[in-house]
């Protein structure tokens, strides 16, 4: 009985744990979340800061993308390229560099996302706080 209790006390803190997608309030030292930075008006690097005790790599770096997706969507754009992605493991950040563009993508294009496609394809992967938007 005391072994169950022990197992459901420990789900519990590690769900309280777990990183959610959102807006960071300022970068490093400022807790989790996604960074927007422009570097002109179709390319941006978008940083994902997770927590260093719960955040997988793996998480760091789908949120990254993610937001990418989504702030091509939110810009008005169709689809992105990723110029550049990179992660700092001991810190649990990711940041992908993309530009973003309107209409139909050219067939010899590699390496082209759809960004409807992929928010519709990685939404059950997002964990969001409760009572957020999207």
């Amino acid at each position: 009985m005391l072994q169950r209790l022990l197992l459901i006390s420990l789900a519990f803190t590690l769900s309280a744990c777990a990183t959610n997608y959102g807006k960071n309030a300022g970068g490093l030292f400022s807790g989790t979340g996604y960074q927007d930075i422009p570097i002109d008006s179709t390319t941006y690097r978008i940083v994902f800061y997770g927590s260093h005790g719960s955040t997988s790599l793996e998480q760091v770096d789908r949120y990254a993308f993610y937001r990418a997706a989504e702030l091509t969507e939110e810009k008005g754009f169709d689809y992105f390229i990723v110029l550049q992605t990179g992660m700092d493991e001991k810190q649990r950040i990711a940041w992908n560099s993309v530009r973003m563009f309107k209409g139909l993508p050219a067939d010899n294009e590699f390496a082209v996302f759809d960004a409807r496609t992929v928010l519709k394809e990685m939404a059950p992967f997002i964990h969001r706080e409760e009572g957020s938007m999207k």
